[in-house]
Order: C-alpha cells, then structure tokens, then sequence
C-alpha cells in the first residue's frame, strides 16, 4: 500500500500500480501494460522489498492535450483530485476500461485492522472515486456495527476486551467513528475492524482480500438503479466499506525517503 501497488490477480490476474500526486491541471487515467518497472518512482521501493515491478501494470496520469480539449472528447467520468499544491484539485478523467480498473482495485484492497502508511497518488483515486457511494452508506454502515456490537458482547469479551468498555461505549463509538468524517485515530480504527470481523464469521481474514461491493455496484448505476441502503448491510459490503474507510483514514507515505536509509533496514 505504501508504494501504490495493488494486486487483483484473484480477479483478473493483473497487479497495478497507482501514479503518484501531480501539478494542478487536467489529465487522462491511462491503464501502461507491465509499465510500472520503467517509472523512476515507488517501482524501486518496490523492488528493494521483493516485488518485481517489471510485471505491473501501471495507471499512468497523462496530461490532456489542448488539442483534444477543444475536441471535446467525452471520457466515462471525471473526478477532482489533490494536486501538489495544497488546498488546490486536478482534474482527471477516465474511460470505461479506467473505471473498471479502478473498481476492481477497491474490490481488493488487502483488509487491515488499522489505516495505512499509503501512496497518496492510490489514495487520492480510491477516495475521490468511493466518496459518493460511500455517503450514501455511511449511516447504514454505522448502524450495522453498532448492533454487531450490541448483539455480540460475550464474543467481544472473549477476544480480549474489556466488559465495561464493551457495554458502556464500544457500540456507540464504532458507529461514531464511520460518521465522524475523514480522520480517525488508531483505537478507533481498532473498534471498527473488530466490530466488522463480527460479521464475518466461518470466514478467515484472507479472504475479506477480495470482495465483490463495488463491482457489483458499478453495475447498478449503469442500470441506473437507485440504491437506498437499510441496516444491517451484508458481510461484503460492510468489508469494502470499511477498507476504503481505512484508506481515507491512511497517513501519506513519502516513498522517496527510502534513498535516504540504508538498503539493510529497508530490506529487513
């Protein structure tokens, strides 16, 4: 994550990685086949803890020419960005087969019971495209952990938390913490992925890797199906929510510190 790499080989066999923050200015997402090992980027970080970047495809920002501005051109979506400059948006725009990377992307996103270290350039995207659909849950999502708590005490207790904690407050900060905007702080993460994981029982944590939320809600709104979301929510969907939750709640990697430390502590 903290060098933008993602690895969707359970859906498609592809790993992509994500182009890094750029200027203000409008750009094309542009899916590079096995491009990412060229880039003088995160693909050498990459490299130094045992990927091979030569086999990763890469979405590439490619600056919109003039040109093809005073075309007209009409992409699938647009989306604002950060750019470098703080408190200042880039637009980028995607075509059908961007969208698509994009989405399974998020449909495997690795699961954690904590935020991130991460690549802003990946994190900019995932937010920028989930924020939306993820307004329209948040309510949902938070009532659904709030009663996964409430109703699952003895199993919480059982994991190692404290009753007090359980019964006095757990439920109501879970919920509080997905409605609470886009910071979190790590007891909080904690709260929420154990309040999730309650849901998902019979299931080991690899498997929350990969789920098929937003696939399948891309589909809805080409049928442009109307969705109105009613606690509890499914197992799969709470589990995509909350990992592009842990994304949005992530700390900014700068990944060029590596040339500043020594190869042996990289590497260990």
């Amino acid at each position: 994550m903290c060098v933008g790499v993602i690895d969707n080989t359970a859906s498609n066999g592809r790993l992509v990685a994500f182009s890094g923050r750029k200027p203000m200015g409008n750009y094309v997402l542009q899916l590079l086949p096995k491009r990412f090992g060229a880039q003088t980027s995160s693909a050498g970080l990459y490299n130094k803890i045992g990927g091979q970047a030569h086999e990763v495809d890469y979405l590439f920002r490619r600056p919109l020419s003039e040109a093809e501005q005073m075309d007209g051109l009409t992409y699938a979506l647009k989306l604002s960005v950060p750019s470098l400059t703080a408190g200042s948006w880039a637009k980028l725009f995607f075509s059908s087969t961007e969208v698509n990377v994009v989405v399974t992307c998020l449909d495997n996103l690795p699961w954690s019971q904590l935020a991130w270290s991460i690549h802003r350039g990946m994190k900019d995207v995932l937010q920028a495209y989930g924020k939306a659909t993820l307004a329209i849950y948040r309510t949902a999502l938070a009532e659904t952990l709030r009663t996964a708590v409430q109703n699952n005490e003895f199993a919480l207790a059982k994991e190692g938390w404290e009753v007090n904690f359980i019964q006095d407050s757990m439920a109501d900060q879970a919920a509080s913490a997905i409605l609470g905007g886009d910071t979190c702080s790590g007891d909080g993460c904690r709260i929420v992925s154990a309040a999730a994981l309650l849901l998902c029982e019979n299931k080991d944590e690899a498997s929350l890797d990969h789920t098929e939320f937003w696939s399948n809600h891309m589909q809805l709104s080409r049928e442009g199906k109307a969705v109105r979301p009613i606690s509890p929510l499914s197992t799969d969907t709470v589990i995509a929510l909350v990992k592009l939750l842990f994304v949005v709640w992530s700390h900014e990697f700068d990944y060029e510190i590596y040339h500043c430390l020594p190869s042996e502590l990289i590497v260990l």
